[in-house]
């Protein structure tokens, strides 16, 4: 997006994966949690209110353990729907109840993203090309096991 966006002054629409994720559960209305698999039983997570095609965030975007995630999910008492690729390893780890949710729609969607973008350039959120950048929810392998190592160390590299 980046790249098509370069030096035409065009806007940008960041949009969250786990936004868009919990978009495909549109015609659901209840709790959705997109899980994204973040290894060692950690998922990259959210919670949405999904009412009459709306969603509600309830949780921002995180990097959880599941066991944390549960503890989150148990508090609204209503069973949830999982959508994402950690759907597997959640459904399996989590004590809450769960709804079901059909296969086809556990995926990432380009239909999902573009109404989620389409939703966010409406409400006016834009952003430029220079303006763009990621979002980290943990630092990557390389960054903790550098931190490891200078916190066993005490030597800053």
């Amino acid at each position: 997006m980046k790249g098509l966006a370069f030096e035409t002054n065009k806007p940008c629409i960041g949009v969250s994966t786990l936004e868009a994720l919990a978009r495909n559960l549109e015609a659901v209305n209840g709790i959705v949690c997109p899980v994204m698999n973040a290894r060692r039983r950690q998922v990259y997570t959210a919670i949405f209110r999904m009412e009459n095609g709306i969603a509600s965030r309830l949780l921002p975007d995180s990097a959880l353990a599941l066991t944390e995630l549960d503890e989150i999910l148990k508090s609204y008492q209503e069973p949830i729907y999982l959508v994402g690729d950690g759907y597997e390893i959640s459904a399996e780890a989590l004590t809450c109840p769960l709804a079901v949710t059909p296969e086809r729609l556990r995926h990432q969607s380009a239909y999902s993203v573009a109404q989620t973008a389409r939703d966010a350039y409406l409400s006016g959120t834009r952003t430029t090309d220079l303006e763009m950048a990621p979002t980290y929810l943990r630092p990557s392998q390389a960054e903790r096991e550098r931190a490891e190592r200078e916190s066993n160390t005490g030597v800053i590299l």
